[in-house]
């Protein structure tokens, strides 16, 4: 299959990442960035065919389109003439409705999709959205290149925004919760490099378990919270300095903007 990514920034690469960590062949990945020079360092790192123009790109089995939001009409505009097969086209920009892209490209095969950087360990979690022109098959051959990257999952494109800010955004959270807990375990002596062993070994085990036993993560929590022991003490202190709000609050405040 060949699989042609228009842009790659962090996201786009991500991506590459992720499809040659499952089998695909290296060559079969076409790549067309901003400035060919990044296509070219793609090349030589990953294996890719780097390509100079969109117009290369005319026989391919499926587009993933990664560029910033504001690029993604002048692309389709040009993918809609060039588009020889009438191949599917991921779009991964967040912000850019069906409605606003099939204005500019009537009748085009999409999928909006919002994935996170672990795509690029097949870790990802991607929420998508289909448009109606979209066939069973054109579906069936998107979703399965999706599946190479992780966890997916369909949602309403009216609820697309809130999944994908879920899934996108969180891991920056994650990422601010490991380093604190990090510095709380450093503080009090623990080696910096064994505290990130065991606070990555802990969420990865923390978040299967709620995966596959499926139990709500507040019976999860009164598990391992005695009656005063040091558990609950902390989950107090979280309380106190409102740990909950702080989270909730992140969140309203990205889908405000």
């Amino acid at each position: 299959m060949k699989i042609s990514i228009i842009g790659a920034g962090k996201m786009g690469t991500a991506i590459i990442k992720g499809l040659i960590n499952n089998g695909q062949n290296p060559k079969q990945i076409l790549v067309k960035t901003g400035h060919y020079e990044n296509a070219l360092n793609l090349r030589q790192s990953l294996g890719i065919t780097a390509v100079q123009a969109l117009s290369d790109l005319a026989t391919s089995d499926i587009y993933i389109l990664a560029t910033p939001a504001t690029l993604i009409t002048k692309t389709l505009s040009e993918l809609s003439n060039i588009n020889q097969q009438n191949a599917p086209i991921i779009s991964v920009a967040a912000g850019v409705s069906f409605d606003e892209m099939l204005a500019i490209y009537p009748n085009a095969p999409l999928l909006r999709c919002i994935p996170n950087t672990p795509v690029a360990i097949n870790q990802g979690m991607t929420s998508f959205s289909t448009s109606s022109h979209l066939s069973d098959n054109q579906k069936t051959l998107a979703i399965n290149l999706l599946n190479q990257l992780g966890h997916t999952i369909e949602v309403p494109e009216d609820k697309l925004g809130i999944a994908g800010t879920i899934a996108g955004c969180s891991p920056a959270f994650i990422d601010v919760f490991i380093e604190a807990l990090s510095d709380a375990a450093v503080t009090n002596g623990l080696d910096r490099a064994l505290s990130y062993e065991i606070i990555t070994e802990m969420m990865k085990g923390s978040a299967a378990l709620a995966a596959e036993s499926k139990i709500h993560p507040g019976i999860l929590k009164d598990d391992v919270t005695s009656p005063g022991g040091d558990t609950i003490k902390g989950v107090v202190a979280l309380e106190k300095n409102n740990f909950r709000f702080a989270v909730i609050d992140a969140i309203n405040t990205i889908l405000q903007d």
